[in-house]
């Protein structure tokens, strides 16, 4: 069917060109403009070893705040318990929920000492030690 052309006594006239519509296009950016080169910087010697150093210090720092924090909510939820079975319930039960909460807490942290022990484990170090050793004087025990 055929469109009809405006009259002129139409109130609402169709437009003869309507505009295209608008097309959203993603937005694209380099490397290069995100100041991102390509290359990954990285550190040499020295400075690549205390780095290590550092992430094996702060893994096992995250990991005792962690555990202090499960240590703390075990003791509160267990607090909490025995105010609802007792009056005084969290003074009597006091030893038993802070031994609780300290419980989870130093068997979470308990690897701690591995992450920073893995941390200066190096064959740098392991060499240092030999050589330490080496330089004191041996006991008639061991021989």
């Amino acid at each position: 069917m055929a469109k009809k052309p405006p009259q002129q006594g139409d109130s609402n006239p169709q437009p003869t060109n309507p505009e295209p519509p608008l097309r959203a296009r993603p937005l694209v950016l380099t490397k290069k403009q995100l100041g991102l080169d390509g290359k990954k910087r990285r550190s040499r010697g020295r400075t690549r070893r205390l780095q290590d150093i550092e992430r094996g210090v702060s893994k096992a720092v995250r990991r005792v705040a962690r555990a202090t924090e499960h240590g703390v909510s075990e003791y509160i939820d267990r607090r909490d318990d025995s105010e609802r079975k007792r009056k005084d319930g969290p003074v009597v039960d006091l030893y038993e929920n802070v031994a609780r909460g300290v419980s989870v807490a130093v068997s979470e942290a308990g690897p701690a000492g591995v992450d920073v022990a893995r941390a200066f484990n190096s064959k740098k170090s392991r060499r240092q030690m030999r050589s330490v050793l080496k330089s004191l004087p041996r006991l008639p025990i061991i021989g």
